[in-house]
């Protein structure tokens, strides 16, 4: 578990898998931008069983508040595997709580933790283009924009470029200058 200043990222827990299912799975409060697939309450069920939703090359933890309302998820997954690194995803499920700045912490602090918990030389977030939210998350946390990939991704009846946001491991403060900083 690490707690930040606005919330608490932590491992998922049989008991919270019900309510993750319900707010995760809520496909009409997801955001014009959240990819338009999901996965089964079955299939997650069955994933967490696997590896508890960690494992060597993928992972996620959930964010709650300091008043313990589980409000989203952060993780990462190999999207590439020759880069020595890994891309994060992350999603605020309400819409009330977005906009809030719990994202960039949450963001702020897993960073930290990958580089000092994996031996990786950089993270990523791609962003769909005009996802001017997602992008404020990358670069508020020293992510440097590396460039567009042209018709990337099909959402919704419609095709997007992906913006790609990279943070290098020099360049990622500690975990401990992380949390003073908040």
């Amino acid at each position: 578990m690490i707690e930040a200043k606005n919330i608490i990222l932590r491992n998922m827990r049989q008991d919270d898998l019900d309510t993750y299912m319900k707010v995760r799975g809520n496909y009409h409060d997801s955001g014009e931008f959240m990819p338009g697939r999901m996965e089964t309450p079955v299939q997650l069920k069955k994933q967490f069983e696997e590896d508890g939703f960690w494992s060597e090359n993928d992972g996620r933890l959930i964010i709650l508040t300091k008043e313990n309302k589980l409000i989203g998820d952060i993780g990462f997954f190999k999207s590439i595997p020759y880069v020595e690194g890994f891309e994060l995803g992350y999603s605020i499920f309400p819409p009330e709580e977005r906009g809030k700045g719990y994202m960039s912490e949450a963001a702020a602090v897993f960073s930290a933790y990958m580089f000092e918990s994996k031996p990786i030389l950089r993270l990523q977030i791609c962003t769909l283009k005009g996802n001017e939210p997602s992008a404020k998350v990358a670069l508020n946390n020293g992510y440097v924009h590396e460039g567009t990939l042209k018709n990337a991704t099909w959402l919704r009846g419609k095709t997007y470029d992906l913006e790609i946001f990279a943070l290098y491991r020099e360049n990622c403060l500690s975990m401990k200058d992380t949390l003073a900083k908040l």
